[in-house]
């Protein structure tokens, strides 16, 4: 398993709490990877940089048990969510609607089986996947935005 360890600590030894949310969602955002290794970077943040993670709460997008309202459009609410509350019941959350859908056959969510190679990616592999974290929740912010104006 994989996880960006050395980008982690270096955004953990400057204290940068936005930093280190960007890194393990550009883990959750890369297709490529296990959810498992999101998890575990989520695990080592929790472990190393407790101050990280806030602690839930509901604001707009309040966490639903109920898996049938669960859609594309929830689960994108709860990322966006996630970046503004990063914290673990959120996190958690969001892993497992997208495994909902994924289960599901929803379009965009698709089965991951395929892991990143053991070593850790490179700081320039990693902004990449940090900048695609970042427009992939703001394209969210205006679908959530459009779906809100438009109701």
């Amino acid at each position: 398993m994989s996880i960006p360890k050395a980008e982690l600590d270096q955004a953990i030894a400057d204290n940068n709490l936005e930093k280190v949310s960007q890194i393990v969602q550009a883990v959750l955002n890369n297709a490529t990877r296990p959810y498992s290794e999101a998890v575990a970077a989520f695990d080592y943040v929790e472990q190393q940089f407790p101050a990280a993670l806030a602690d839930y709460q509901a604001d707009d997008t309040p966490i639903i048990d109920n898996k049938e309202q669960w859609s594309e459009d929830y689960y994108f609410e709860h990322k966006v969510g996630l970046s503004y509350n990063f914290c673990r019941a959120r996190f958690e959350h969001v892993v497992e609607v997208a495994k909902h859908l994924e289960k599901e056959g929803v379009e965009g969510f698709q089965k991951r089986t395929v892991s990143a190679p053991q070593n850790e990616k490179s700081g320039e592999e990693l902004s990449s996947l940090a900048k695609v974290a970042i427009v992939g929740i703001g394209a969210a912010i205006v679908v959530a935005a459009i779906a809100i104006l438009s109701d």
